[in-house]
């Protein structure tokens, strides 16, 4: 919203005249070059002060909508005669903000007018001056989040500017202010605020894990059979359609469920990462969209799949237990806090970063989305951080 075009002359245009040269006689005064510590009432010269509030408080629709105008004024000028947004620049928008707040919290103005003039700002910024801008809104997150509601006032206007920038954020290259952003939001609001609430219970059903539906061999040998390449495809296609049929006596795949007491005899077959593959990734289908759970086809395929995985699990577990005495991610050359030796340290000194803990600390709270090539499956099955991220 442009500030009001009034004919000079008239005295409403007198009046925003005379408020915005009483804002800049009170921001002149103000000596601070740096975004701390915020500015408050006591901050700001108290006849400058004295010539911006009205008559009688709390002043009319008039005096706000001709103070909302004067700030607008001041703040285009601000934008325009450095769109960089220097150091100087810096200051003069947060002095500029801080300015308005007061003024908010002495009902002297709107109470959501330092939030519009923010959406107003980071509307006619770049990329990289709304990140630096952003600062501000973290470092007085109390202030400008005080009686605060999600669907009316400030609320409304904190929501609306802080979705405008995430889509006009890239999720690739801006994935550090998009997190940014999403921290401010969940700091400002309580937790069961209905715009972060799943009200309709709707899923990602758009995460599509694409694999190879029907894979070849792993590792290819020249002396395999026709008969056994036949026998192969029609067990992965029995196990994926929810057709596997139990027969204690023959080998095969087994069609097993979780029941309590379950008979070792009946425990499912391990499979080979041939076999396996496309069952797994099958799985990913179900979790992005639960509801198809409900019919009982794509219900017993998910357990039977499920039960596969998980004993293919329950080996990979035992044979890392085998090899390194250990069951977590220790296995994979992990370290734990648990795990470090004992010893002093002395104040100031300086410990050296190896590559071990860099690797650590990049790893730990990580989620990846694994690749799906068949020739990879192999090693991502015995590597437990996957195992890790699927039970968890």
């Amino acid at each position: 919203m442009l500030p009001v075009l009034l004919v000079e002359g008239t005295s409403a245009a007198k009046g925003i005249n005379f408020l915005e040269t009483s804002l800049k006689d009170t921001l002149s005064a103000v000596r601070k070059n740096s975004l701390e510590p915020p500015l408050a009432e006591y901050s700001f010269d108290a006849e400058h002060l004295a010539q911006i509030k009205p008559t009688s408080l709390p002043g009319d629709d008039l005096y706000k909508t001709s103070l909302e105008t004067a700030f607008k004024r001041i703040l285009h000028g601000l934008a325009t005669s450095d769109p960089s947004v220097s150091d100087e620049t810096l200051v003069a928008f947060c002095n500029l903000l801080d300015l308005a707040l007061v003024l908010a919290e002495l009902e002297i103005c709107e109470t959501g007018l330092p939030l519009a003039l923010i959406e107003e700002l980071f509307d006619s910024q770049t990329i990289p001056s709304c990140e630096r801008l952003f600062q501000y809104l973290e470092s007085r997150i109390e202030r400008i989040t005080a009686g605060i509601e999600g669907g009316r006032g400030k609320g409304l206007i904190l929501l609306r500017l802080c979705n405008e920038l995430l889509r006009r954020l890239s999720k690739t290259e801006d994935t550090i202010f998009c997190g940014r952003i999403l921290i401010f939001l969940s700091k400002s609001f309580p937790i069961g605020e209905k715009s972060g609430v799943n009200l309709r219970g709707d899923f990602n059903v758009q995460n599509v894990t694409v694999y190879d539906e029907t894979p070849q061999q792993l590792i290819p040998t020249q002396e395999m059979e026709v008969d056994e390449k036949e026998e192969k495809k029609e067990e992965v296609s029995a196990i994926i359609e929810g057709d596997a049929k139990s027969d204690d006596g023959a080998k095969g795949t087994k069609a097993v469920s979780f029941t309590a007491g379950q008979d070792p005899k009946n425990s499912p077959e391990v499979l080979d990462a041939a076999t396996l593959y496309p069952i797994f990734w099958s799985l990913q289908g179900d979790f992005a969209d639960p509801p198809r759970l409900f019919q009982p086809e794509n219900f017993k395929r998910f357990k039977e799949g499920l039960a596969a995985t998980m004993a293919k699990f329950q080996v990979a577990d035992e044979e890392a237990f085998k090899s390194t005495g250990k069951v977590d991610g220790a296995a994979n050359g992990l370290k734990r806090p648990d795990d470090k030796k004992p010893g002093v340290v002395t104040t100031g000194e300086k410990r050296k970063r190896e590559e071990s803990d860099e690797d650590e600390s990049r790893g730990e709270g990580f989620n990846p989305k694994y690749l799906t090539s068949p020739e990879l499956f192999e090693l991502e099955v015995m590597r437990l951080a996957l195992l890790d991220s699927m039970r968890s």
